[in-house]
């Protein structure tokens, strides 16, 4: 465990890089991270493995200036054709899954800084309609979405891909709360014209 005394001394808590020292960063997003990908017949602890269902990536190639001019919005957006393709994987599919089903079962982990732009990415990815927006955002079960806080909490200290992931494997395997059975994880890299979409399960 780490002390207010430990976090205060310089000599345990040293310099990492400009403002962040070493309690700053968190193994499970900065540096060290890994994802371990294994088949399922050599899992040694299966009541502690998720399942990798779907992904899916987009690149923005409008040029910079005209991705600000929501012109046919949203469905120039990077997020929404890859939730269009990610939705009619057939893998997805023949499970069943949809945004409605995601939506009552699962949880949803936006890559967002500001909270505004969770309505954005709620709309870019069809979980709610852009018409009606407040009648519609009002009545969204806002639980499910970014129950690790996302960016809101700070990057890069507990954002990255990986550190959304545990968050969301501890939801899966019920070691936190909510408890669910599927998980959407939404990443965005560059000038936020690359994103990907994955969904897991268990």
């Amino acid at each position: 465990s780490i002390s207010e005394a430990d976090y205060d001394d310089p000599e345990k808590n040293r310099l990492v890089t400009d403002f962040l020292r070493l309690y700053d960063c968190c193994p499970i997003t900065d540096r060290g991270a890994a994802l371990v990908l294994s088949h399922k017949d050599r899992v040694t602890h299966p009541d502690q493995a998720i399942k990798f269902l779907a992904h899916s990536t987009c690149e923005d190639t409008r040029p910079f200036e005209k991705r600000m001019l929501f012109e046919n919005y949203p469905q120039e957006e990077p997020l929404y054709l890859a939730c269009r393709e990610l939705f009619s994987d057939p893998i997805l599919s023949r499970q069943g899954w949809t945004r409605a089903k995601l939506l009552k079962t699962g949880i949803l982990e936006f890559h967002n800084a500001i909270g505004p732009l969770i309505l954005l990415s709620l709309i870019e990815a069809g979980f709610i309609s852009h018409e009606n927006i407040v009648q519609n955002f009002s009545s969204f079960d806002l639980e499910r979405v970014n129950p690790s806080g996302g960016l809101l909490s700070g990057h890069p200290l507990s954002a990255t891909f990986p550190s959304l992931l545990h968050f969301c494997r501890l939801r899966l395997i019920g070691q936190a709360s909510p408890h669910v059975d599927s998980a959407l994880i939404h990443s965005i890299w560059g000038l936020r014209d690359r994103i990907s979409v994955s969904v897991f399960g268990i």
